[in-house]
């Protein structure tokens, strides 16, 4: 058995910070918290000092089989195993211990969930879709479509498209006889790339037979929108979930009321988007984490596409070939997903929080603090928005009976933080300690 002592503690359930706190764990799960006591003579005693205590954090958005790279050669390939173990000990670091991956290779994912339940140090608990399905030519459009060998290698497909009702049912199941928690599709018709403009998009019928699927096996369905019509395209189906904000025009009443009327939780990623147009702050986490965070050749790949971002001067043929982000798109964009975040709130719609780490080239792991800064800018309060990152997100992906909080019978999963986060959410950056199952990690 162990013993934390003197923590004050935010449990997830009230905005109060408890003082004095000592927790006693068992197996992995806290049996009791209670006023300090002495130790028995069987248990490890850990000091808190007096610290902060938070219960572990939940990204609900991730993609943990990324290599952060444009364009995966065969050298970015063979390094991939080296940089999943760097994308699972970044996120633990950051204070995460629960994620959802929504796109990955199948095969890789699952090795990864098997190798977090060995070995709980190596990183966070995961729920993952397995692929993300889509149509030809669909978002996302940069994902290529991988075959033969390099399919091989690379696990299946992070990204599976269908052409018709019937093969959309067919790769949900597949889906899930592959391990699938959830299934994850998405409705875009045009691209966030320069120059790509309109997009194809699933039919409604493939739409309904993906619906109708995942409910017969008893899977939620997560659905990326972030244009105003595809938010309307998804209050339709009645997605678990929404990933993303739209970014286009503001909601209307009506489509605010219809959102949370369904009871449909919105996964904001608002990081995702800043990281996209904030090159700076990119270049800075590069230079100060990118020896940590990234292989050698993904450190130099990914240092080449920033400057090639930074230099925004791109030519006709670069347009065409590749798939550069409108950056002055979503700069716009920015202050329109806060208004949309706050009209969602504020109508007392249902927020989790996830912040679309590896989906995007400079969406990197370990910054999960800056996405609950996010959600103070947007109106909540600190303790909101944590618990927007445990209870609410707990409750989303159907883990609420075994973490979220910190209370009896539930995972000792915790943050340990030097200053109260309740004052300044910021303090969630300067993290102390992280405990998964009340094993330090």
């Amino acid at each position: 058995m162990a013993l934390f002592r003197n923590a004050n503690l935010i449990d997830g359930k009230s905005g109060e910070v408890q003082k004095g706190k000592t927790i006693r764990v068992k197996n992995g799960r806290i049996t009791e918290i209670i006023d300090d006591v002495g130790a028995l003579p069987d248990e490890q005693v850990t000091e808190l000092q007096g610290f902060y205590v938070t219960p572990g954090l939940i990204d609900a958005h991730v993609h943990l089989i990324t290599p952060f790279v444009p364009k995966v050669t065969p050298r970015v390939l063979l390094c991939l195993g080296n940089q999943i173990k760097r994308n699972l000990r970044a996120v633990l670091e950051s204070g995460v211990t629960t994620v959802r991956d929504m796109a990955a290779f199948p095969r890789k994912i699952q090795a990864a969930k098997r190798t977090v339940v060995e070995d709980p140090t190596a990183g966070p608990r995961i729920v993952c879709a397995n692929s993300y399905i889509t149509c030809f030519g669909g978002t996302p459009e940069w994902v290529p479509y991988f075959k033969g060998l390099v399919k091989l290698i690379a696990g299946g497909q992070a990204i599976e498209r269908a052409r018709d009702p019937e093969e959309t049912a067919n790769i949900v199941r597949r889906m899930v006889s592959l391990g699938a928690d959830w299934v994850k599709t998405c409705h875009s018709d045009r691209s966030l790339c320069i120059g790509k403009g309109i997009l194809p998009t699933l039919s409604d019928d493939s739409y309904r037979a993906l619906f109708d699927e995942a409910e017969r096996l008893g899977k939620p369905v997560a659905f990326h929108q972030y244009w105003l019509s595809a938010f309307k395209k998804g209050l339709e189906y009645k997605p678990a979930t929404f990933e993303h904000v739209p970014l286009d025009g503001e909601l209307e009443d009506s489509d605010v009321k219809a959102f949370v009327d369904s009871g449909i939780a919105l996964t904001p990623t608002i990081t995702a988007f800043k990281c996209l147009c904030d090159n700076e702050m990119v270049a800075g986490d590069i230079s100060e984490k990118g020896g940590d965070l990234f292989e050698p050749v993904v450190h130099k790949m990914i240092s080449e596409c920033l400057d090639h971002y930074r230099k925004k001067d791109y030519t006709a043929e670069e347009i065409e070939k590749e798939y550069i982000m409108d950056e002055e798109v979503i700069a716009k964009g920015i202050p329109i997903i806060y208004r949309n975040l706050r009209k969602i709130w504020e109508a007392g719609g249902k927020l989790g929080c996830g912040t679309d780490a590896g989906g995007c080239d400079f969406g990197f792991f370990g910054f999960f603090h800056r996405e609950l800064a996010n959600m103070v800018d947007i109106g909540l309060s600190p303790f909101e928005a944590l618990r927007c990152a445990t209870a609410v997100n707990a409750e989303i992906l159907g883990m609420d009976g075994d973490i979220g909080t910190l209370e009896p019978g539930k995972y000792a999963d915790m943050v340990v933080v030097r200053d109260n986060p309740l004052e300044d959410i910021s303090a969630m950056g300067g993290i102390e300690a992280v405990y998964k199952g009340g094993v330090k990690v």
